[in-house]
């Protein structure tokens, strides 16, 4: 598969069906996102549900996953905004 049909289908599979359209627009997306963030946690219960922040490190989620706590650091993969590139081939 070529890059631009991994890129368009990472797209499909992301936007098209998980977003509200239109979904361009910062404030459209940050509102959904909000939305169902509130919808998760209320079907998800609170001892099955972590709200995991990269910055809390492997610890916390380990802990969670009931694994042995990894002692290396995590990695850092949006470096250079390579996400949004997967998306927007930028």
């Amino acid at each position: 598969m070529s890059k631009s049909a991994v890129h368009e289908t990472m797209r499909l599979a992301t936007f098209d069906y998980t977003f509200p359209k239109p979904w361009t627009g910062q404030e459209k997306l940050a509102a959904y996102m909000l939305k169902h963030v509130d919808y998760i946690r209320s079907v998800v219960s609170a001892e099955n549900l972590l709200e995991f922040r990269p910055l809390d490190g492997w610890e916390v989620l380990c802990q969670f996953l009931r694994k042995i706590f990894l002692e290396e650091p995590l990695p850092c993969i949006n470096k250079g905004r390579n996400t949004a590139n997967v998306f927007w081939d930028h």
